[in-house]
């Protein structure tokens, strides 16, 4: 049995809140909706999810994962995942449902075997059914600390009056789909609380440091304005502390996942303080002209990229000194003056300004271009 909350969803559907365990969902759906069992499901059921269910990347199941075992299964921190959804396409019979004294519903599942599919939560319900499976294997003992510490929402849509079709629940797939709004990348960051290299930005942007004198960070937007007086956005210097951090596997959206992550493993305020150092150590061996000026390509957005892999190869790799890296750094000519730019990186437009070429093989480039000039010499594989 079930306690659910009723609500009406639709003139033809109805709407049956209740929660579960992970290791519920499977039962309560009648099948394991993964996409590597859906060859054993009934042809029209697999159909459906074939048909209409978005593939999953692994990398957003493996974000999952870290968000379910870093936030929901800890004290310390605050978190929590919207309900999943699941239709069903009969309608219940008469006695499956029991209202109790407090206005809620108890739900028996009955002796007639009814048709269901997960229409939203399948990432969801992917990574917390292999978290939980990987725990029965590595740890036993957590499995039922994940059990205690986590249930999935679900919000159940059952039909009033006559039994729905398989289209239905594609519709309602589609609907789910493509009515969800992503919220910009740097909107989220702006309101996120826990992201280690937001906190890293932060302490970068302390009230006494050489970014803020410059103007700090503007939070919330992307890109800066003509018109803007900040030194960077604040997703911009999120994003440079993670590559400074983690190197080359750290470039890419802020919120890819990174294997084996050094941030783990450090205090993020302690890290934004380090490379806060470097910055302030940059500008003082640029001058304050050219480390303030707008213009020049290091404050571009693949500037920075290049920049802060240099500042793993100095604060982290040991490959380089900071002292070294900064002198490299400022002895280039980062403006358009620069002839080596003009041929590698750059394009004229109509109106006779050169424009940097976007992409990974400016970066790529740029560092190229510094390494030497920073005194970092990779070692060559054998």
């Amino acid at each position: 049995m079930h306690p659910v909350v009723k609500s009406h969803s639709q003139y033809n559907l109805d709407c049956y809140q209740m929660s579960a365990p992970v290791w519920q969902v499977a039962r309560i759906l009648g099948h394991d909706p993964r996409s590597k069992h859906w060859k054993m499901l009934e042809p029209w059921l697999r159909d459906i999810y074939q048909s209409k269910q978005r593939t999953t990347s692994a990398e957003r199941i493996d974000a999952l994962r870290q968000y379910i075992a870093g936030r929901l299964m800890v004290q310390d921190k605050f978190g929590a995942l919207p309900p999943i959804s699941i239709i069903q396409f009969e309608p219940f019979a008469p006695d499956q449902l029991k209202t109790l004294e407090s206005g809620a519903m108890e739900l028996e599942e009955g002796k007639s075997e009814v048709n269901r599919v997960l229409i939203d939560g399948l990432a969801r319900y992917t990574a917390a059914i292999e978290i939980r499976e990987q725990l029965k294997t590595e740890n036993p003992d957590k499995v039922k600390e994940l059990d205690e510490a986590f249930e999935f929402s679900i919000a159940l849509y059952v039909p009033q009056r006559e039994r729905i079709n398989a289209s239905v629940a594609g519709q309602l797939f589609t609907d789910f789909n493509s009515y969800a709004w992503v919220v910009p990348a740097a909107k989220t960051l702006a309101e996120d609380m826990y992201n280690p290299y937001k906190l890293c930005a932060l302490a970068v942007n302390n009230p006494g440091g050489v970014i803020r004198k410059y103007g700090g960070l503007k939070s919330g937007s992307s890109n800066l304005g003509r018109k803007d007086v900040a030194f960077a956005t604040e997703i911009m210097i999120a994003q440079f502390c993670k590559v400074a951090i983690e190197g080359q596997k750290g470039i890419g959206k802020l919120n890819k996942p990174v294997s084996n992550p050094r941030i783990a493993q450090v205090v993020p305020d302690d890290e934004g303080k380090k490379i806060g150092s470097f910055f302030e150590a940059l500008e003082k061996a640029m001058g304050s002209n050219r480390f303030g000026d707008r213009s020049q390509l290091f404050r571009t957005a693949h500037g920075l990229y290049a920049l802060a892999l240099i500042a793993n190869d100095a604060l982290y790799e040991g490959r380089t000194t900071v002292n070294e890296a900064v002198e490299g750094i400022a002895s280039v000519d980062w403006t358009w003056s620069n002839r080596d730019f003009q041929k590698n990186i750059g394009r004229m437009t109509p109106k006779n300004e050169w424009k940097l070429n976007t992409g990974a093989g400016s970066i790529a480039y740029l560092v190229g271009y510094l390494r030497p000039r920073c005194n970092i010499r990779l070692a060559v594989a054998a």
